[in-house]
């Protein structure tokens, strides 16, 4: 898979020190600046500029571009150490605000004097573009730490940052370019940080022969309640993503919920389900909040396939969690797929970021985890993690996080291993929001087809 790197704060300081052991700080500033002037001059032609620069290195960029053109005099800058009386006439002047404030090296709340200049700029009306990051947003987190400013567009200065893509700073970021310094790569000492390029499904092709029959295209195995719709949901898109079949398995009790499932769904409803024939299951959604627990337990202690553990599954176990910990890191192929309101419930974790909160649970349960939200996370033990970057707010309707379900087990089932399946999931469901017809979690299903086709190597 081709992949996007991210920097984490302690490898941006190294990858500048590694930098500045054989050249002088002034070319690093200068490098900057160049890269900066040179983008806005072509993209921003004959605008004023208003560079609002504070005392550490981004302020040092910003006075540098500002040097650059000094000829033209169509940049304004305000140094706010020296001078902030004058900052609404400045900005009356201007066409874009640039913002140089602060950069990533930001670790306090900003004080009053300085948050009165960020409001100004949020609320001038112009066009707004940071350096680097929004001024206020931490870096490895994307959390505000009091105010920030609310950018149109960011230029990230020789990497992307977490921030760039996590909530809620995110959206502070508007916009994101990419400014490359030709800085030296360096690793990160504790984790792997990716964002899944747009590519990753030319690269993950299937190849399966003419003849191949539908158990060796894999079987998925779904645990149905009450709640038909969702169970159904997760059928269906696992069928659509290529598995040779899908089945749901309901109590006697609960069959008369599943009267309208698609004729392609198998139910059943014997007293003992063969798992020899089953690839990959499913577990949670449509299950209902008074499901049995003790069944849950039952069918992770009694098989080693991969399970996709969603919703219900997860939530019910709350009260319980030492118990469903153990068993899970026990069997360890298991794939936990909670939106925020479910992984603070079970997992009740108050770390620095989404990106640690997602490894520990990674690690605590020995599974795959996916937090999901419009900036998700796939972490797994090995201290990989992985952004995804495509999705947009038309995921925020019932039932895709049940086709998301579906479409991990499908490929389970076609024979992915658990995090491939997850980062090719995501991006999958993330690249279906794109498309604004997409608007009914049934929408998105009759689009999976799409993507089968583009994942089959015919």
């Amino acid at each position: 898979m081709k992949y996007l790197n991210i920097f984490f704060k302690e490898q941006i300081i190294r990858s500048e020190n590694l930098y500045l052991k054989k050249n002088p700080q002034s070319d690093l500033i200068y490098n900057s600046a160049l890269s900066i002037f040179n983008f806005i001059e072509k993209e921003f032609n004959r605008k004023k500029f208003l560079f609002i620069c504070g005392p550490g290195n981004n302020g040092k960029d910003g006075k540098k571009v500002c040097e650059m053109n000094s000829k033209r005099n169509s940049f304004l800058l305000l140094d706010i150490e020296r001078n902030t009386k004058n900052i609404q006439r400045l900005i009356k002047e201007c066409d874009i605000i640039v913002d140089a404030i602060f950069g990533f090296g930001l670790n306090r709340t900003i004080d009053n004097s300085v948050a009165k200049i960020i409001n100004c700029i949020n609320k001038s009306k112009k066009k707004i573009i940071s350096i680097d990051l929004p001024s206020g947003v931490e870096v490895d987190s994307g959390k505000i730490f009091n105010i920030a400013v609310r950018s149109d567009l960011t230029l990230a200065l020789g990497f992307f940052k977490p921030a760039h893509f996590l909530n809620p700073g995110k959206y502070n970021c508007g916009t994101k370019k990419l400014l490359k310094l030709n800085l030296p790569f360096v690793k990160s000492k504790k984790i792997n940080l990716k964002i899944i390029d747009k590519n990753i499904i030319e690269k993950k092709k299937f190849k399966f022969k003419n003849d191949i029959h539908k158990y060796q295209k894999g079987s998925v195995l779904v645990y149905g309640g009450k709640m038909s719709g969702a169970s159904r949901l997760v059928a269906l898109s696992s069928r659509k993503i290529g598995a040779g079949l899908s089945t749901i398995y309901v109590d006697q009790n609960n069959l008369k919920y599943y009267a309208g499932t698609e004729p392609g769904t198998i139910i059943d409803c014997s007293e003992k389900i063969n798992l020899n024939k089953v690839n990959s299951i499913v577990i949670g959604p449509g299950l209902g909040k008074d499901f049995d627990k003790s069944k849950i337990i039952n069918i992770l202690k009694k098989t080693s396939l991969p399970i996709v553990i969603d919703a219900d599954a997860l939530s019910i176990f709350s009260n319980e969690k030492e118990n469903f910990f153990n068993i899970l890191k026990n069997r360890k192929k298991n794939i936990l797929t909670p939106h925020e309101g479910e992984f603070k419930k079970l997992f009740g974790f108050k770390g620095n970021s989404k990106i640690d909160d997602s490894i520990k649970a990674s690690k605590l349960t020995s599974s795959v985890i996916v937090y999901k939200g419009n900036d998700t996370i796939i972490a797994n033990p090995l201290d990989e993690v992985w952004i995804n970057v495509n999705a947009t707010n038309s995921l925020a309707t019932a039932g895709t996080g049940d086709i998301l379900s579906g479409i991990i087990a499908g490929l389970l089932a076609k024979g992915k291993k658990l995090t491939d399946a997850c980062i090719i999931a995501n991006w999958i469901l993330g690249d279906m929001s794109q498309n604004k017809n997409n608007v009914t979690a049934e929408d998105f299903v009759d689009q999976i087809n799409f993507y089968n086709n583009c994942l089959n190597n015919n």
